[in-house]
């Protein structure tokens, strides 16, 4: 396959910008598929899931049981100790 010389050279960084991601406040990561999306998305482009709020503000299912775990473990040392 025949190489061009150009093709060793750097884009241009006005043709081509970088993405400003500066700013931590427009961006979260996809609850089904941790890829990085705007936070006014309504549907991720990389698993194709439709978001909301409430895929958000949810609390993993991991940290609800360790939690009630954890109070039963203490309620449980109360009533035997």
């Amino acid at each position: 396959m025949p190489i061009r010389d150009d093709d060793s050279q750097g884009l241009d960084p006005r043709e081509y910008p970088e993405p400003d991601l500066s700013d931590d406040g427009g961006y979260l990561p996809c609850p089904n598929c941790m890829a990085v999306i705007h936070e006014e998305t309504q549907q991720c482009p990389r698993c194709g899931e439709y978001l909301s709020a409430a895929h958000f503000n949810r609390k993993p299912l991991w940290m609800v049981l360790g939690v009630l775990i954890c109070v039963g473990l203490i309620v449980y040392a109360l009533w035997v100790g």
